[in-house]
């Protein structure tokens, strides 16, 4: 029986998404690559395969976000015109960062490479290891307004009045204000009504504020 245009058109979609994905070094079909585009896109494994196998196409909005994440054109990927590769290049001076989940804050480095998180772009040229987060920390500081997104540098050493990222004792990721007198230094609650702590090596800094993009 011949295949219908639907069908063809499917097929077609599978072949582009698939030449994407191995140009990124997406596991291979049969060997995760249905797991992997189920946990970035937030569909079942069932779901994925279908798109990998030229069973079904996302929807539009869906088609939109994979092909940004992919950084690949959206018409030829929908469509198979146009170049493969982005017709809107980077300008200079615009960066890309990974921007992760809060819970992802704490093992930070499994997530900031996958070439398929999503990025924040922004005009200030960072390190190669920051990441980016929503700011979903309580605060009461003007400057770091919740849901502002925060980059911060896990490669930096914290210096005075710098905003910090630390684990405590029970692994809980907590932003301060490190602030250095002398020889001591101290931990600074965003939160003001919390008690100001003494730095004594306890708690670990794995990453420091370098950038904030305010949101009013």
């Amino acid at each position: 029986m011949e295949e219908t245009k639907t069908a063809k058109y499917t097929k077609a979609f599978a072949l582009r998404l698939n030449e994407a994905l191995d140009e990124l070094g997406i596991p291979p079909k049969n060997a995760g690559r249905a797991q992997y585009l189920s946990d970035q896109f937030g569909l079942t494994i069932r779901g994925a395969s279908k798109w990998v196998n030229g069973e079904s196409i996302p929807r539009s909005g869906m088609l939109k976000e994979i092909s940004s994440r992919l950084n690949i054109d959206f018409h030829w990927l929908v469509f198979g015109c146009d170049d493969k590769t982005k017709q809107m290049p980077m300008q200079d001076g615009v960066y890309r960062v990974p921007l992760i989940e809060m819970e992802q804050v704490s093992s930070f480095r499994d997530f900031i490479h996958d070439p398929l998180q999503r990025t924040l772009l922004i005009t200030k040229k960072v390190g190669k290891n920051c990441f980016a987060v929503q700011n979903n920390f309580t605060n009461s500081y003007a400057e770091l307004r919740k849901n502002s997104t925060l980059v911060f540098d896990p490669d930096k050493r914290a210096m005075d009045n710098q905003y910090v990222l630390l684990r405590d004792k029970e692994k809980n990721v907590l932003l301060r204000r490190f602030v250095q007198r002398q020889r001591d230094a101290y931990l600074y609650p965003i939160d003001s009504r919390m008690a100001i702590e003494p730095y004594d090596h306890t708690t670990e800094i794995f990453a420091i504020l370098v950038y904030a993009s305010i949101s009013y």
